[in-house]
Order: structure tokens, then C-alpha cells, then sequence
């Protein structure tokens, strides 16, 4: 396995530790655990820790604020994407909902024939790797014809025991015949695995002479931010 530099590693920690929400000491957690594979993975962070102090001092808060914060929890975070064939209204409604803990929880029970959880479309080839993932396939037909319908997960990394493994989204693509009117586009924009930052697109609403699509977007951590339990 490559190398790579001592600075390479003190970047990763300040570039990391700048998307945990202020006041919000959980997601520290997560970057403890990276740093923990980041010690078995990469021999160069030990020059870091013992000759670069700038570099030993970033690394030595960031665990820190994880093993400091007397009110450290791991979050589970929930998704779904799916569509709904609205031929009463006429229109096609693509669908992506996230949320976290017992409200994540409570949705991913509640979900429909016509809904996918982003984790059931990838399958393994042994304990740690993504051998492949699964596009699900389906139609609509509205007053301006039959529109194909393709959704499909978006792993944070194949191999899920490195950086961002445990980070997955949903990407979806719509054609009416042969005419591509929704390209394939990512849900999650600028959100990253630490879930700190972006924005995540819930409804996309297509409808026969409609030229703009209805597109509503909310900002992760709002999204995100239930800290009800698991039951």
C-alpha cells in the first residue's frame, strides 16, 4: 500500500474536523474511528504524531473531543429512495427521505412497495468489499407517455472499513422513450460522510408540460438532527 505524506494526514484531520456541527461533539466519534484505521492503514502517521507538533495536536483534539464529550453517542441514519406514479395528478414524484435514530427508525418502517432502503441495492463480495450494486427498474405511464424510471445507491467507498464505508446515497434518472429528462443526479449535494454540511433533495416532481422540474431540497442537518433513541 502507498505512503503517503506526513502533511497529507494533518490535512485530512483539520479538513474533517471543521464539518462537525458546532456544539455538536457526536460526530468527533466518527473521526476517531478514521483515525484509528488511518494508524493501520498509513505508517506515515506516526511521523506525524512524533515530529510534526502542529500535526500530534490536531489528531490529539480530535480524539479529544470524542473521548471528553460525557454525552458521546453513535447516530443511525436511515434512507430511502423511490418514486410515486401519480396518474390521478398526473405527475411522477421521485422521493428521497433520511433521518436519524427514532424518526429514521420509524420511516424506514413505514416504507412502501415503491421504496428502497440504498443498503438492500448493494451486495458484497466478503466481509469488508462492494463486489457490485443493483439499479432498480420501473415505469409511469402519464398523459404524455410511459417515463422509465432508474434508481440506484451511491456507496461512500467500496470498501466499507476505510473513510466514509459506512456513507451511502441514492441517485435517480428519468427518460421519457428515449429522451433523457432527468439526469442521473445525486440526492445528497455537498453533504460528505460526516453529514455536517449540503443539502438533500426529497421530491422531485415531474409532471407532462411541466419545462422545469418541482425539486425540494432541505438542509442536511436538519434532516438529520433527531436524537430520539432506538427502540
Amino acid at each position: 500500500m502507498p505512503v503517503r505524506s506526513a502533511g497529507w494526514a494533518e490535512r485530512w484531520v483539520a479538513r474533517s474536523r471543521c464539518q462537525v456541527l458546532p456544539g455538536d461533539f457526536r460526530v468527533a466519534l466518527c473521526h476517531a474511528f478514521d483515525i484509528w484505521h488511518l494508524a493501520r492503514q498509513d505508517l506515515s502517521l506516526t511521523s506525524t504524531i512524533c515530529h510534526n507538533p502542529l500535526g500530534a495536536m490536531r489528531i490529539t483534539l480530535a480524539l479529544l473531543l470524542c473521548f471528553l464529550a460525557g454525552s458521546a453517542r453513535a447516530d443511525a441514519f436511515f434512507k430511502l429512495v423511490g418514486y410515486q406514479c401519480d396518474k390521478q395528478s398526473d405527475r411522477l414524484v421521485l422521493t428521497y427521505d433520511a433521518a436519524a435514530n427514532g424518526t429514521g427508525q420509524s420511516m424506514a418502517e413505514a416504507k412502501t412497495n415503491t421504496q428502497w432502503d440504498p443498503l438492500t441495492l448493494v451486495q458484497m463480495r466478503d466481509d469488508d468489499n462492494i463486489a457490485s450494486t443493483t439499479t432498480v427498474r420501473a415505469t409511469c405511464k402519464l398523459s404524455a407517455g410511459v417515463y422509465s424510471i432508474a434508481l440506484g445507491p451511491i456507496p461512500g467507498n467500496m470498501n466499507i472499513q476505510r473513510r466514509c464505508g459506512g456513507w451511502i446515497s441514492a441517485w435517480a434518472e428519468v427518460r421519457l422513450g428515449r429522451k433523457v429528462i432527468f439526469p442521473r443526479t445525486d440526492f445528497e449535494s455537498g453533504v460528505g460522510c460526516f453529514y455536517a454540511d449540503g443539502e438533500i433533495t426529497t421530491r422531485v416532481e415531474i409532471a407532462p408540460g411541466r419545462a422545469d422540474h418541482k425539486i425540494t431540497r432541505f438542509p442536511a442537518g436538519q434532516l438529520l438532527s433527531d436524537t430520539s433513541d432506538l427502540r
